[in-house]
């Protein structure tokens, strides 16, 4: 039951989605597709029903003392499923004054690209793109050989504690600057 009410909520919040910003075309993403596929099918969707049949085990869900969270939980993710798309369409009345933000993405893909580097050529942008995917592989590297174990591989081949302790060790029991780690690693890391 909660599989088909879950997956209902989704069609409904695919559909209205993309009649409002054209989700639906996979060659032409927006922010509106990203948030879709990234967060609400593949993160929202499927973790909302691990939880709601109890197939997570999760040390911190593990805690709960009343099952009803669960289904509370379940709850509130399909309520954002059916708000969003919503919100999305009063956004566009409001601030748009359309019924449709397609034809405002539309208007966007068409205009010229404007270099964020004044008259900077492609080659300029290379180098400060591969300037932050340096710095950020050498700070990964600095996080990886302070923590003691990339957790990746702890996760793919097993461990002998839960992974879930593992994660506690590397988050209390970090060796390096915790500010290179906060305001350096973590902004670099998706250029890696």
């Amino acid at each position: 039951m909660y599989f088909f009410m879950g997956l209902f909520c989704l069609i409904f919040c695919f559909l209205s989605l993309n009649k409002l910003a054209g989700i639906g075309n996979l060659r032409r993403p927006n922010v509106m597709s990203i948030i879709f596929y990234l967060y609400f099918f593949i993160q929202f969707f499927f973790a909302s029903l691990l939880v709601v049949y109890n197939l997570d085990d999760h040390y911190i869900l593990n805690k709960l003392s009343n099952n009803d969270s669960r289904y509370y939980g379940w709850l509130a993710i399909n309520a954002v499923f059916i708000l969003f798309p919503l919100g999305v369409w009063l956004s566009n009345i409001v601030f748009l004054r359309v019924h449709s933000s397609i034809n405002y993405y539309e208007r966007y893909l068409e205009k010229p690209v404007v270099r964020p580097l004044g008259n900077a050529s492609d080659n300029d942008m290379n180098i400060v793109l591969g300037i932050f995917l340096l710095l950020g592989i050498v700070l990964l590297y600095y996080v990886i050989s302070n923590v003691g174990f990339l957790g990746l591989k702890e996760l793919m081949f097993g461990v002998d504690v839960g992974f879930s302790s593992l994660r506690q060790d590397a988050s209390k029991q970090f060796g390096g600057n915790a500010v290179s780690y906060t305001h350096l690693t973590l902004p670099t890391t998706p250029y890696v």
